[in-house]
Formats: C-alpha cells, sequence, structure tokens
C-alpha cells in the first residue's frame, strides 16, 4: 500500500510539472503573438495611415499576420501528444496554396507515436519553420511537386522534412536576418538541428528534433 502511494505521489508530481510547462509554453506563445502579429498589425495600420505601401503589399502584410494566428490557434489545440495529427493541421493550411500554384504536395508522414517532449511551442515553431520553408519553394524555385516527410530514426530521433523539385537558390546569397536566419533561429529555440541544402535539382530541409 505504501508503495502504491509513493508511485501515485510521483505520478502526480508528474503530471503536475507537465501542466506547468504547458501552461508555461502557452504564456511564452501569447507573448509570442503579441509581439509578432501585434507588429505586423501595427506596421500595416501606419503604412495604411500614410497610404505609403500599395493595396497589394497591404493585403499580403494582412494575409500572413491571419496565417500566423491560424498557426497559434492550431499549436494551442495541438499542444501535446501526437505531432502527427499537429501536421494534419499544418498540411491544411498549405496544401490550398500548393493547389492554387498549380503544385503537387506529396504527404509522407509515417506514425511516430506520442510526442510528449513537444508541446504547444515547439509545435508553433514547427510550423513556422514548414511554412517559410514551402513558401520559399512556391515564391522562389517554382517547383512542379513539394513533399513534406515525418519520420523517426533508429536512435529515436525525429525527422521532419521539405523538399521541392524546383530551381534551387544560392544559400550565401541569401539576405541575413530573414528567411534562413529566421527559420534557425526558431530550430535553435526549440532545441532541434536543421540542414538545408539547395542546388539546380531543388531545395532540401531537413529538421531533427531529439527524444
Amino acid at each position: 500500500a505504501r508503495e502504491r502511494e509513493i508511485v501515485e505521489a510521483m505520478n502526480e508530481v508528474r503530471r503536475n510539472e507537465r501542466a506547468a510547462m504547458l501552461l508555461e509554453e502557452r504564456s511564452r506563445i501569447m507573448r509570442d503573438m503579441h509581439d509578432v502579429i501585434g507588429g505586423q498589425l501595427l506596421g500595416l495600420i501606419l503604412q495604411a495611415r500614410s497610404q505609403s505601401s500599395s493595396d497589394t503589399r497591404l493585403v499580403s502584410g494582412l494575409e500572413q499576420s491571419l496565417d500566423d494566428l491560424r498557426m497559434v490557434v492550431d499549436s494551442l489545440e495541438q499542444g501535446e501528444g501526437s505531432l502527427t495529427g499537429a501536421l494534419g493541421a499544418f498540411r491544411a493550411r498549405i496544401e490550398p496554396r500548393c493547389e492554387a500554384a498549380g503544385v503537387a504536395l506529396v504527404w509522407e508522414i509515417q506514425d511516430v507515436g506520442e510526442t510528449p517532449n513537444i508541446g504547444p511551442d515547439k509545435t508553433l515553431q514547427i510550423y513556422r519553420i514548414l511554412l517559410e520553408a514551402c513558401t520559399n519553394a512556391l515564391r522562389h524555385g517554382a517547383p512542379k511537386q513539394i513533399s513534406v516527410s515525418l519520420a523517426r530514426t533508429i536512435s529515436g530521433e525525429i525527422e521532419i522534412g521539405v523538399r521541392d523539385d524546383g530551381s534551387g537558390f544560392a544559400i550565401e546569397n541569401h539576405a541575413p536576418g530573414r528567411g534562413i536566419a529566421n527559420m534557425q533561429t526558431r530550430a535553435n529555440r526549440i532545441g532541434a538541428t536543421m540542414r538545408l541544402s539547395s542546388d539546380e535539382n531543388g531545395a532540401r530541409l531537413t529538421l531533427v528534433l531529439r527524444p
């Protein structure tokens, strides 16, 4: 009986620790939403008031802010558990864009099981990295196909990949502080390793999450 009490007490401690971690992650996401989306919308308001931006740029900025808001909501709803399910929400966001651009989206997602160490904040950063990779391909690579993959390696790491068959780009000539740099910053934030390569056959991104 005493042993059962100890086990139950330890399980309760773990549940409380997990709940506290999720609460902190959700608080971090809300701060991120305030800073990122709030900043985007404020900038768009100032541009609209000063008429310093075209309607096309304003609409594009609003669409980006809406994408960010939707990703925040998705990450909170997919807060813990299955990364496979969370990526399903991302697919619902990116597939219409691919279809509109006439690009085939290939979905190579394995069931990697439960991933309790991937909470709302990590999910949001993964969404943003994948969105950046797919958006770059659609804007600059003129691909016919974009593939998104998810698999667990023999060593237990989780690999998420994005590759396209477009024209590629010169990584060393990519503007610093944007795009790739932002993706690397987000990967560092969640303790992931990001690998990126590109040639005339397209671009390939691999995000490695440790167990």
